[in-house]
């Protein structure tokens, strides 16, 4: 597999060592890296866009993010790279190895971090979140299309216990993970700042769960004080779960908020706002 990989990387710099003027002929010093098709302009030459912590005290670029820099050119279907764009040239984006630049999101990474946890290959997810992925999908397509809420299911077979107590354990931290992540979102959206003595209350208001969605005893009546209690204890798991979910981990399919190349700022006391660029406002 790494040597199809290596060769795969060798072609593109091969491939952008046939042509080439001006700019283009910078890009041609790498013979590893990684290629993006780029035809919407997400990524414009500007050292505007790179990380502040590239320049140094005289905002240049530092020599040891110099060739990390992403560049920006134009190939024919032919293969030969042009100077600019023309009518047939597709506007691709190429990154040299490492990967510490996305040119796409704009997240950077450092040269600690192995590949792997950078970029992720085609069938790298895992049958388990695949399967929970395509469940959530089939799901969402049936209500979409008017299909009663109480018939929104999926049946899923399996040929031993094993994998079907996998499979439901991680389908059920999946589902928990984006119900509390889109509540946060929807409450930062709403009201911002958010104090950190407020969120768990804000958050469980927007999940608007009933309380017999989450007690032992379903038939509690809100007045009564085991009922005030259940509440406190939901609202105490809510808050765990929302710090626990920020917590930098080694989580691939679903990293925090600042992995996935948003950011937390806090202002006050504990005060928190997402970037305009968080994938959790997507």
């Amino acid at each position: 597999m790494n040597a199809v990989i290596n060769s795969q990387l060798k072609a593109i710099g091969d491939f952008l060592e046939r042509g080439g003027t001006g700019h283009e002929l910078v890009v041609a010093r790498y013979t590893r890296g990684y290629l993006m098709v780029d035809p919407d302009g997400h990524w414009q030459q500007d050292q505007a866009g790179l990380p502040h912590h590239w320049f140094d005290a005289r905002g240049r670029l530092s020599r040891n993010y110099r060739r990390s820099e992403p560049h920006v050119f134009h190939a024919t279907p032919s293969g030969a790279v042009v100077a600019g764009s023309t009518e047939d040239a597709l506007r691709c984006c190429f990154v040299p190895r490492p990967f510490m630049l996305c040119p796409s999101c704009g997240e950077a990474y450092t040269s600690r971090d192995s590949e792997s946890r950078k970029l992720a290959r085609l069938s790298s997810e895992g049958r388990s979140t695949a399967t929970a992925l395509l469940s959530v999908a089939v799901v969402s397509a049936m209500d979409a299309t008017g299909v009663e809420r109480q018939a929104c299911k999926v049946l899923s077979f399996t040929d031993n216990v094993p994998d079907a107590s996998l499979q439901a354990g991680h389908f059920h931290d999946f589902v928990q993970v984006a119900l509390v992540r889109s509540a946060l979102c929807r409450t930062l959206q709403e009201q911002t700042p958010l104090r950190f003595d407020t969120i768990a209350d804000a958050v469980v208001g927007q999940l608007a769960m009933g309380l017999p969605e989450y007690a032992k005893d379903t038939a509690l009546e809100p007045g009564r004080p085991q009922a005030r209690r259940a509440v406190e204890a939901f609202q105490d798991l809510v808050e765990y779960r929302i710090y626990e979910d920020l917590r930098r981990g080694r989580r691939l399919v679903q990293p925090n908020l600042e992995q996935a190349g948003g950011s937390v700022t806090a202002s006050g006391r504990g005060s928190s706002t997402p970037s305009s660029s968080s994938p959790m406002a997507s």
